[in-house]
């Protein structure tokens, strides 16, 4: 007896269907996948600046001066988060006496994460707080100094 060609129909429409199982949070991570851009941890950069009675130096490089003697090249700066944990560290740099007699340093501080606050300290003078709007706004660029 040969088969018929109804029998091969009914055959092959009882095709085995497998079903698999996506644990929820893997079907959240395959879904968002390429949808949100990668955020990059900011370069912060900027000036700190002494008024020319805190300081002394010439065009080629300057320090503080009593009081602020401890503002000199390579004066730590150290950037902190939201939660008071240290994202990045630099150090003051190129410091120049300016026509006017201000002392002017450069800074330039690579962080290891974005935050939602930030608070920047140079050397022991106190933590400045800046909100990540704030900053971006700015270009992620500060200009620090005393009055």
């Amino acid at each position: 007896m040969e088969p018929t060609i109804e029998a091969a129909v009914m055959r092959n429409s009882r095709i085995r269907r497998r079903h698999y199982f996506i644990p929820p949070l893997a079907l959240v991570q395959l879904l968002t996948i390429g949808c949100f851009p990668e955020v990059k941890p900011p370069l912060i950069t900027g000036t700190f600046t002494l008024k020319d009675h805190q300081s002394y130096g010439d065009e080629n490089s300057c320090q503080g001066d009593g009081g602020y003697s401890d503002i000199k090249d390579g004066t730590p700066v150290v950037v902190y988060n939201q939660n008071n944990r240290i994202i990045g560290s630099g150090k003051l740099s190129q410091s120049k006496k300016q026509q006017g007699g201000n002392c002017v340093f450069f800074l330039s501080v690579s962080t290891t994460s974005p935050a939602t606050f930030y608070q920047i300290e140079v050397g022991r003078r106190g933590k400045l707080p800046y909100s990540a709007k704030q900053l971006k706004d700015d270009s992620y660029s500060v200009f620090l100094g005393f009055d």
